[in-house]
């Protein structure tokens, strides 16, 4: 197993992260839409997309993202690689939870206009809260 200490996204850069208060569950690159997310601080993050890390997925078949808001950046992060996968569990949102998040609406819609997506027979599970 190899363990990659960064984030997943659409091009490789360095972004703050906002460190939710207690367990870190919920920290986000992303803004509240609410304004009431009070981060215990920031942490300077290597963001790299996951095609230019070099990694085995063969044994792999199901991919879960669950990324506070940046869904869309990840998923364009695994280019064609996205195309490996045979299951996508994606968990969005109905309604805005953070400045520039796509909403459930806006993910299926580019999912569906995805190469890797169109040519399989993937199936893909959109878990909203």
């Amino acid at each position: 197993m190899k363990i990659f200490i960064c984030a997943l996204g659409d091009r490789d850069d360095w972004k703050e992260l906002a460190i939710a208060p207690g367990d870190g569950k919920g920290s986000t690159f992303l803004p509240e839409v609410t304004k009431s997310f009070n981060p215990e601080g920031t942490q300077p993050t290597l963001i790299r997309r996951f095609d230019t890390v070099w990694l085995d997925i063969g044994p792999c078949n199901t991919l879960v993202v669950d990324v506070q808001g940046m869904e869309l950046q990840v998923l364009r992060g695994f280019g064609e690689k996205l195309a490996h996968f045979d299951f996508l569990n994606i968990e969005c949102s109905r309604v805005p939870l953070y400045e520039g998040k796509p909403l459930r609406r806006k993910l299926w819609i580019t999912l569906l206009g995805t190469a890797s997506i169109r040519t399989r027979q993937s199936r893909v599970t959109m878990m909203s809260s």
